[in-house]
Parts: structure tokens; sequence; C-alpha cells
């Protein structure tokens, strides 16, 4: 009997982890937007070398860690990993910052 309350006890134990781990992973991916969760796989380009797929990973149509293509934008950010904001959440990276510090819209060319 002791044996069979132990196994009842151990796969309550277990399934209550599991419910933890899934019910945690859906609220972060409704918290943190796609870019910031999902890493974006660049696939070989015979003219840039590599590239991002429009829409993959939370990119926008362009294939660039933006929101969206809203336009014109007065600044545009072009560079390496540190402009794309590699590790950091979209929302940290140089291009977003600097247009809360001007107070215009930015858009991130990174890669």
């Amino acid at each position: 009997m002791a044996k069979r309350e132990t196994l009842k006890k151990t796969l309550l134990l277990l399934f209550s982890l599991f419910l933890a781990v899934v019910l945690s992973e859906a609220a972060l991916r409704l918290i943190y937007p796609k870019s910031d969760i999902f890493p974006a796989e660049p696939e070989k380009d015979p003219v840039l070398g590599h590239k991002i797929l429009p829409y993959q990973s939370g990119h926008d149509a362009n294939g660039f860690r933006n929101d969206s293509v809203v336009g014109r934008y007065p600044v545009v950010c072009i560079g390496d990993s540190f402009i794309y904001g590699n590790n950091v959440p979209r929302r940290k990276a140089i291009p977003q910052l600097l247009g809360s510090m001007l107070g215009v819209p930015v858009y991130n060319m990174g890669m």
C-alpha cells in the first residue's frame, strides 16, 4: 500500500511540474514579442550573403527587426549585431533607444 501512495504522490508531483512549465511558457509567449524569444535563422542570399525572411520570428515585411514598415523614416540605422540588438529585447536595441531619445521613428536595418 505504501508503494502505491508513493507512486501517486510522485505522479502528482511530475504532473504539477509539467503543468507549471507549460503555463509559464504560455505566459511568457503572451508577454514578450516573438523576436525576443525565438531567434531568426538567416537564409543564404546571393547578393547580401545572408538575410532574414520577412515576418520570420517577429521581423517586419523586409526581414528586419522592427514591428512593421510604416513608410518613411527620418533615421535609419545600418550595421551589424550591435545595431540589430543581439541578446537584448527589441525595445532595448540601439535604434529603438535612439528613437525614444530623439522622439522620431528609427528603422533598424542591423543584421
